[in-house]
């Protein structure tokens, strides 16, 4: 059995922001285990599963409830948010079912922006002893908050070397994982070239974590949103 690469990973991530696509021809979605927040897909000839979790969507009509998950979030106080919560016992629901039907079968977790719920279900020691590895494409993170688990634990260390989280510098969404999320940190270059709309805000907040919280909150896109695109892991 071969891993799945990270750039199929990624378009996992990105399938999940749709019903009918999947990561490649090679997978199937699997409708039984699936809903319009997390999406399961099987290869078609190896023993491979991928749980995608999808990012806030705004075409998606529980949009209001992702941006009260995203708050959350920025004020870093995602392990009291309901979504946060939903997701993580559908996740653990969903490996339990798999378990019944495909014991010998690989899972891998995937999650891009406010899908980065996908690590938060691996608190449940069910889902992390049954996952092979989480990788979160520029995951939310919040200038304010810290980990949801102290380091020096077993938990902690099961997570830690099960996860990766992918970076594009100039993400202002993500650029906190270092200190919010759990596992190592890869940082990537933006396939997209900066716009002057990204030197504005660096000039109009520079460094200041309350002025990045602004930014996100009053500037919306920018290129803000082009590094945060999966475009750039795909």
């Amino acid at each position: 059995m071969v891993d799945p690469t990270i750039k199929v990973l990624a378009r996992g991530a990105e399938a999940s922001y749709s019903t009918s696509q999947t990561p490649s021809s090679d997978y199937e979605r699997l409708t039984e285990l699936s809903s319009p927040d997390i999406s399961t897909y099987k290869h078609k000839t190896q023993p491979v599963i991928i749980i995608a979790h999808r990012g806030t969507d705004f075409s998606s009509p529980t949009i209001g409830r992702q941006l009260k998950a995203d708050f959350k979030v920025l004020i870093g106080d995602k392990k009291n948010d309901a979504l946060h919560k939903a997701r993580s016992k559908k996740t653990e629901d969903i490996i339990r079912k798999i378990r019944i039907t495909d014991p010998d079968s690989e899972i891998f977790l995937t999650a891009h922006s406010l899908g980065a719920t996908a690590q938060t279900a691996m608190l449940r020691p069910f889902v992390r002893d049954n996952v092979k590895s989480v990788n979160l494409f520029n995951p939310a993170s919040s200038p304010l908050g810290g980990r949801e688990l102290s380091a020096g634990g077993k938990a902690f260390a099961d997570i830690a070397k099960k996860s990766t989280n992918h970076i594009i510098r100039g993400d202002l969404i993500s650029e906190n994982a270092s200190n919010t999320l759990i596992g190592r940190v890869i940082k990537y270059n933006s396939k997209k070239k900066p716009t002057i709309g990204k030197a504005l805000i660096d000039m109009a907040f520079g460094s200041s974590k309350l002025g990045k919280i602004a930014t996100l909150a009053n500037t919306g896109a920018l290129d803000v949103m082009e590094a945060h695109s999966l475009k750039n892991f795909i």
